[in-house]
């Protein structure tokens, strides 16, 4: 089973005004795990916070747990994209170097959702047998139902609901699915990555294709 590890760095500015929403992240980034368990990384930030802050956000994914906890990161040359042109402008030049120990707690809660039904976006009907979330996102493991014999795909929409209220649609997903020709449904899970790090405890729903699923 594929482990997940996210990391997060924040970016504030000193004089404690937001951050322009056109900065974009960096021109050049790179980061080093050392670790003896095969794995990879997933560059998913970086994301616009509503106080203004961005946050870099990366994924790790190992088929064991993360043994090396010395982490490398290169960021250069902080950079703004022109909504209208799509150019980018440096607006501060430099390299930046860090190197800490990566240190974290498992924040995912496993959820008892195993035989929840709903339909996705195609109307095909769809079984969760397993769903966790986490201060990031959240995945689901399921059965998809197949309308043609040779229909591997699935159409979800999601969302998550805060506890005071808010409705964030979420930032970016993934998904696959895997089956045997002739069979009536396919096992196929899906990831969804929130727009910024939320406490698990301030989350109240997830909604799946208008299904709400309680998170607390």
């Amino acid at each position: 089973m594929q482990q997940y590890t996210y990391i997060v760095y924040t970016l504030t500015r000193d004089d404690g005004k937001p951050v322009p929403e056109n900065v974009s992240g960096f021109a050049k980034y790179g980061n080093y795990i050392a670790h003896s368990s095969s794995g990879g990384a997933g560059f998913i930030g970086p994301r616009q916070d509503g106080d203004g802050t961005l946050h870099i956000v990366e994924e790790w994914s190992s088929s064991r747990p993360l043994i090396g906890r010395n982490v490398t990161v290169t960021f250069q040359d902080l950079i703004a994209v022109d909504p209208e042109t799509d150019a980018c402008t440096v607006v501060a030049e430099g390299t930046w170097e860090l190197r800490f120990a990566l240190r974290y707690r498992d924040s995912t809660v496993k959820l008892p959702v195993k035989d929840l039904h709903f339909t996705d976006n195609d109307g095909r009907e769809c079984t969760i047998h397993e769903m966790s979330v986490s201060s990031l996102s959240f995945r689901l493991h399921m059965d998809v139902q197949k309308l043609e014999e040779d229909d591997w795909h699935f159409q979800l929409t999601a969302a998550l609901r805060l506890k005071d209220g808010t409705v964030e649609p979420i930032a970016s997903s993934n998904g696959g699915s895997s089956g045997t020709t002739g069979k009536a449904s396919q096992k196929a899970y899906y990831t969804g990555s929130f727009s910024a790090p939320h406490l698990v405890e301030d989350i109240e729903a997830i909604i799946v294709c208008d299904t709400e699923i309680p998170v607390s």
